[in-house]
């Protein structure tokens, strides 16, 4: 599973009008270096749901969920094709983000469609080894850190949440409370100093 830290912070757009303004994040560890693959997440306080089409997929393969770690929009429909030759039984008992997609078999693809923000540790009733973590955001505005840790994103002017996905505690994770009221383009350099990741 990728081990992602958590951090976050407010941010603040402000603009004459509602055209989006180009953000970049930098993550940095507690020696200053870049932090690669970490998940973030920019919460406005409102739900923007995904359109009803909007579709990802997280396969069973080699009894294992392919990709262990996911972020998708509230609204969007996630499927869980088993490409195993044998059944699998997906579950989740992630508070508020509770669901079951009983016995099917190699070749099927069901779904499920996760109309709440939260996060969702996900698992097979039947092979226990098989774990994952799906990050539902609130909004569009989220992604993984690059090789370089940054981030680029586009969003509309407005006060914002930066939330970093913590894998020691299956949750995104809110620290400090900054407030930053950019001018495009907008750049912010956060730190990981101090914060525990999962093994």
């Amino acid at each position: 599973m990728i081990a992602v830290i958590l951090f976050s912070a407010l941010i603040v757009t402000e603009s004459a009008s509602r055209s989006e303004v180009p953000v970049e994040i930098l993550l940095l560890d507690a020696h200053g270096r870049p932090r690669a693959e970490a998940l973030i997440v920019l919460d406005d306080g409102e739900l923007h749901p995904a359109p009803a089409e909007a579709r990802f997929e997280i396969e069973q393969r080699g009894l294992a969920f392919r990709p262990s770690l996911a972020a998708v929009q509230v609204g969007a429909e996630v499927f869980f094709p088993n490409r195993d030759p044998f059944a699998h039984h997906i579950y989740s008992f992630s508070p508020g983000m509770r669901f079951e997609l009983p016995l099917h078999r190699s070749g099927e693809r069901p779904s499920h469609r996760f109309s709440q923000p939260g996060v969702a540790v996900i698992g097979c009733n039947i092979h226990d080894r098989m774990q994952a973590t799906l990050v539902v955001a609130p909004g569009p505005w989220f992604g993984f850190t690059d090789a370089d840790g940054r981030l680029r994103l586009q969003v509309p002017p407005g006060r914002y949440r930066v939330l970093g996905f913590s894998s020691e505690e299956a949750a995104l994770k809110p620290l400090g409370d900054g407030i930053a009221k950019p001018e495009a383009p907008s750049s912010w350099v956060f730190s990981t100093e101090g914060l525990k990741e999962a093994p």
